[in-house]
């Protein structure tokens, strides 16, 4: 019996996340179980990677990391990378590093479900922006597929497909009219999709370069040396969880929340001034919003749109049943995060 290994990964700016699949087998297998999973019963899981290449090959690898040799090079992707001499930059365009980066993910998925031996489905997201570079990564993920070893493992993988999609393919499968507008609010841009009956209008797709968490973090007055750290805070404090507090203490806190909403009010001034460069946003009838800072701007999103907003809640409800750990309270702010990947990979599963 040949299992297949179904991954959508989803190459944030700030986070790598990935969904996956591990089809079921045969009921009467005598011994019930192989590579990990249970062989009558399909196996599904999600993980998240730090965004950080680095050019070397580390040996103490924090839990998030993997080892990827080809060819005689080497690479280091996750937590380990950072802060490393040839770390990459979050800032940096996305499909720079989106082969490194997809085969470091594919290899702890790979390690967690002792998956060295099957068929693999996998899908990749990427800004639309960068659809110029998505056949050549296909090819040079295909190639390297055969040759790869992650974390000194070389799995035996059959390619059933390599695929890169633009980013927003998978929620475009569950936009319920006829036309639409997807805001996808991510840590260095916002991503405009125009959605046709369940097909993104991809000549139509806008990226709000620059204008993601990253713009909020510039407007803020405060300097720490780890940019994803104070957009962790910044997030925490814009949905009520105190990041602030955490950040700057009690003594600087009242002077830190007024700094926050005034940068708060001039990056929202800015966006919106953007958003309405769309010719669409005033003739949908609905406009999606998802991504990772989508939060931040809730109470501004529905002070302009109203009751045209919608925020894919029954896929989160799904993506919860599929991964009940989702609930967790040290996960409940990275579902929003995940809904593409999600929903592209069930979109891989049912068809």
């Amino acid at each position: 019996m040949v299992y297949t290994l179904t991954v959508a990964a989803d190459m944030g700016s700030s986070l790598g996340k990935g969904c996956y699949t591990i089809d079921k087998g045969p009921p009467n297998d005598a011994e019930g179980f192989v590579g990990g999973f249970q062989r009558d019963t399909p196996r599904k899981g999600w993980i998240t990677q730090a965004n950080a290449v680095d050019e070397e090959k580390h040996r103490d690898l924090t839990p998030d990391s993997c080892t990827i040799e080809v060819r005689g090079k080497a690479w280091t992707v996750g937590e380990s990378a950072r802060y490393a001499l040839h770390e990459t930059r979050v800032r940096a365009a996305k499909s720079n590093t989106a082969s490194i980066r997809v085969l470091g993910m594919l290899g702890k998925i790979i390690e967690q479900e002792d998956f060295t031996e099957g068929s693999l489905d996998l899908r990749v997201l990427l800004p639309v922006g960068e659809r110029k570079t998505f056949k050549q990564l296909e090819a040079n993920l295909t190639k390297a597929l055969y040759e790869v070893r992650l974390n000194g493992v070389k799995p035996s993988l059959r390619i059933n497909r390599v695929r890169v999609y633009p980013e927003g393919a998978g929620v475009a499968q569950r936009v319920t009219v006829p036309d639409a507008l997807v805001l996808m609010f991510g840590h260095k841009d916002i991503s405009i999709v125009p959605v046709r009956n369940q097909v993104i209008q991809a000549h139509a797709c806008q990226t709000i370069t620059g204008m993601g968490m990253i713009a909020l973090i510039n407007e803020f007055p405060c300097y720490i040396n780890d940019e994803l750290l104070l957009a962790e805070f910044l997030h925490l404090e814009a949905v009520g969880k105190g990041g602030l507090k955490r950040l700057v203490g009690e003594d600087s806190l009242e002077k830190a929340r007024m700094n926050f909403e005034q940068a708060k009010k001039r990056t929202w001034r800015r966006i919106l001034q953007q958003l309405m460069l769309e010719p669409k946003v005033n003739t949908v009838s609905k406009i999606y919003v998802t991504g990772g800072s989508m939060r931040v701007w809730l109470p501004e999103l529905k002070a302009i749109f109203g009751g045209r907003l919608a925020f894919f809640a029954d896929s989160l409800k799904s993506m919860i049943a599929a991964y009940p750990d989702m609930q967790e309270p040290k996960n409940k702010e990275i579902k929003p995060r995940f809904t593409d990947s999600f929903l592209l990979m069930e979109g891989a599963t049912h068809g």
